[in-house]
């Protein structure tokens, strides 16, 4: 599971381990002013399709994912911990993460 800390300006992400290898990119920052939802994954949530990075269906999603006006960084194995975090104004449109406690996060963008 990557790890975050959500400060007052940013919300930034630590991605650790291999999926560093599979996404090519070891962290990401999100001002916080851009983020405009934060929720769980679902099955219908999927990436666009053009790549840099790693696509294994069923099994891990990382990388950046561009298409349909869209740019979104992911980085998911596809499971329960998963968050979709819904950007405006900002460089990405979406970033999909498993991160550890992610109830922590959805509850403090939930304020």
């Amino acid at each position: 599971m990557h790890r975050f800390e959500l400060t007052e300006t940013s919300l930034d992400i630590e991605i650790v381990g291999l999926d560093r290898l599979w996404a090519l990119r070891s962290s990401v920052s999100l001002p916080r002013a851009a983020i405009r939802t934060v929720r769980r994954r679902t099955p219908q949530d999927t990436p666009p399709l053009w790549r840099i990075g790693t696509h294994v269906p069923g099994v891990i999603v990382a990388g950046t994912y561009f298409g349909s006006g869209r740019r979104e960084f992911w980085a998911t194995r596809l499971g329960d911990d998963a968050v979709v975090i819904e950007l405006e104004g900002a460089r990405l449109t979406r970033v999909v993460v498993d991160l550890a406690d992610s109830q922590r996060l959805l509850d403090a963008c939930a304020r």
